[in-house]
């Protein structure tokens, strides 16, 4: 706001409704410097003010300002993230308000999308009324940045098993941005003795069977559903585990990179080694329980119960029975003739309460005695 003559440097008028709406510098109402934006709309009527801006790809920051409003004028902060094609890719609310008030501060956090270009900040205005907008800052969130060389993803099933790539939840990649930032605050500051680590089967676990088993022992959840080894790669590559020393790590992964994948097991299974170890270089005290990929699909005969046993036999190998132990309990999920009932995996895939009481019952002991050595 503070450059410019008659309209702020860089900002732009992006429409106007019915109403005549007015932007220029202002250099006698502020919260302090020389100048600030203000937005008049003396006749009503709708319209938006805004600024484009290159996107850092991943980064996460604090939007900060302070706004007056005088008048009925309705008002909208916004961001909308543009892709490399221009196209919106993701859009975050910074501020609302209708009515009048003194000048008064706002602060959001925001994460640019993995696959933003360019970030389009702006106002959107109703009705009568003049907007003062100052001290607009944007600070960059200490240690919480998804770290340097952010690559947009490729689709899951092309993505090689041992590259680090950022997730999608839904399709939107700052949904699962937002879950893994949340996640590492949370492990951050709870200091745990045991981190789970995985994906929707970690991330799903039963509340109940949770606290009877695993909330006694100072755990904490850091499953995210959708998850193969390249998501769990990236999120211990920025922080997860970074001055941490939790006894021990529960590492399930590797069911989703089964689905489509081009790589076969032997370059998941490399990808889970590569894991354990990027583990232990940041957690050398640490101990790795780490768990066999369950069957998939309640038909015995179906393709991926052949695979299961294979990538089970591969990963099986990286452990060495020190500081990384395999635990394999997969078949306590079968009936005799070799099928999933619905009432323990309703889908195939994902476990009921009935489920997770076989997990627990059976890993539970693990866990208590590798701890009790701790």
């Amino acid at each position: 706001m503070e450059w410019g003559t008659a309209l702020p440097e860089d900002w732009k008028v992006l429409k106007n409704g019915s109403g005549d709406i007015r932007v220029k510098r202002d250099e006698s109402t502020k919260v302090d410097g020389s100048a600030c934006l203000r937005i008049s709309a003396p006749n009503g009527g709708e319209g938006s003010v805004a600024q484009r801006m290159m996107a850092d790809p991943g980064a996460v920051f604090l939007v900060k300002g302070s706004i007056r409003i005088d008048g009925d004028l309705q008002t909208q902060i916004w961001m909308q993230f543009l892709g490399a094609d221009g196209k919106p890719v993701g859009s975050k609310l910074v501020y609302m308000n209708a009515g009048t008030r003194d000048w008064t501060g706002f602060e959001t956090e925001v994460s640019v999308p993995m696959d933003a270009r360019e970030i389009t900040f702006g106002f959107n205005t109703a009705e009568a009324g003049e907007l003062w907008v100052d001290r607009i800052k944007f600070e960059p969130m200490e240690g919480l940045s998804v770290g340097p060389a952010v690559v947009v993803p490729p689709r899951a099933q092309e993505q090689d098993p041992v590259l680090p790539y950022p997730g999608v939840i839904s399709g939107d990649p700052e949904l699962w941005l937002d879950m893994h930032l949340r996640l590492k605050r949370q492990v951050q500051t709870k200091k745990p003795d045991v981190i789970f680590i995985g994906d929707s089967i970690t991330e799903m676990w039963d509340r109940n069977l949770w606290a009877r088993y695993f909330s006694i022992r100072n755990a904490a959840n850091a499953g995210i559903r959708g998850d193969r080894t390249n998501q769990v790669l990236y999120r211990i590559q920025d922080g997860l585990l970074d001055g941490l020393s939790p006894k021990l790590v529960v590492l399930a992964v590797g069911v989703n990179n089964l689905w489509k994948d081009q790589y076969g097991v032997e370059r998941t299974s490399e990808a889970v080694k590569i894991i354990c170890n990027q583990i232990l270089s940041r957690c050398p005290r640490t101990r790795i329980l780490l768990v066999g990929v369950f069957p998939t699909d309640r038909n015995p005969e179906s393709g991926f119960r052949f695979v299961v046993p294979e990538i089970n036999q591969a990963i099986a190998k990286i452990a060495d029975g020190k500081s990384i132990r395999f635990v394999d309990i997969g078949g306590k999920f079968l009936q005799k003739d070799g099928s999933i009932s619905r009432e323990v995996m309703p889908d195939g895939l994902h476990l009921s309460p009935a489920g997770y009481e076989i997990y627990a019952r059976n890993i539970a002991p693990v866990v208590y005695s590798i701890l009790g050595r701790s």
